[in-house]
């Protein structure tokens, strides 16, 4: 957003500067100056506009690919080296590059995470910034470390690390991540009414079918298993389709994936 300004400003400032030019050039006959000038402008505008959509065809294209890539074992190595190299390029760019290293994060980790290398995917997201980034993307960098945790079946590491994370962040799809992961923490500490209260709450709000829902109705089926229920529990599962599985036999907590794989 401040970057449109300062560029709407730039553009005001060029208008008036060129106003003020046409006005003085035009009784001498000078005015061609002034649009050759303003089409030199036209032009490198359109060709940044132009460059900056391909860019970000790009990024959607290669985000697609590696979001593929946690499902697909044959692509994630290729995934992960690429990612290692856009994080090493994200860092060359300081401060700047602060957000994008902690987007480009959190899919590596996912992709170690696949690679059922916990350890290193904790690693990842330890080394994201999250002491300079704002509090939003540094609420989704410790929910994604603290899934990571839970994955390896760490409640008192996950606890620690979403302890520093306010209940809300206003934005939410990263709120309700967040309940979710502490309902999965809740679980592991003997609380299933929690967990379950909080895996039905977000399935309720969530879209049906996308991973947020999926990942409720995993949490409902763990906490209805830990309280007995196997018959609820195997609704739960079975409500997930088949991608929704296998991203979480992938990503998922520990305690998930050994009831997906009964």
């Amino acid at each position: 957003m401040k970057t449109w300004i300062v560029r709407a400003l730039v553009m005001i400032g060029l208008l008036f500067f060129g106003w003020v030019a046409h006005f003085f050039l035009a009784p001498r006959g000078l005015a061609w100056i002034v649009w050759t000038l303003a089409g030199i402008v036209v032009a490198f505008v359109a060709l940044e506009l132009v460059l900056r959509t391909r860019k970000r065809r790009g990024e959607r294209s290669d985000w697609a690919r590696w979001q593929a890539a946690v499902t697909e074992p044959a692509r994630r190595r290729d995934a992960i080296r690429e990612l290692k190299r856009e994080i090493d390029r994200a860092r060359r760019f300081g401060p700047r590059g602060r957000v994008k290293h902690a987007r480009l994060a959190t899919r590596l980790a996912e992709l170690q995470l696949a690679l059922g290398d916990a350890e290193a995917a904790i690693a990842t997201l330890a080394k994201a910034p999250v002491q300079d980034l704002e509090p939003l993307p540094a609420a989704v960098i410790r929910c994604a470390r603290a899934q990571a945790y839970l994955h390896a079946g760490d409640a008192d590491g996950a606890h620690a690390t979403l302890s520093p994370v306010d209940a809300e962040t206003g934005d939410a799809v990263v709120d309700a991540s967040l309940r979710l992961a502490r309902g999965g923490i809740a679980l592991e500490r003997g609380d299933a009414d929690a967990a379950l209260e909080a895996a039905r709450a977000i399935a309720a709000i969530a879209e049906p079918h996308d991973e947020l829902w999926d990942e409720a109705r995993a949490l409902e089926a763990a906490a209805l298993d830990a309280q007995g229920a196997s018959e609820g529990a195997a609704e739960a599962l079975g409500s997930i389709e088949a991608p929704g599985r296998a991203r979480l036999e992938a990503v998922g907590s520990a305690r998930v994936r050994r009831l997906l794989e009964r």
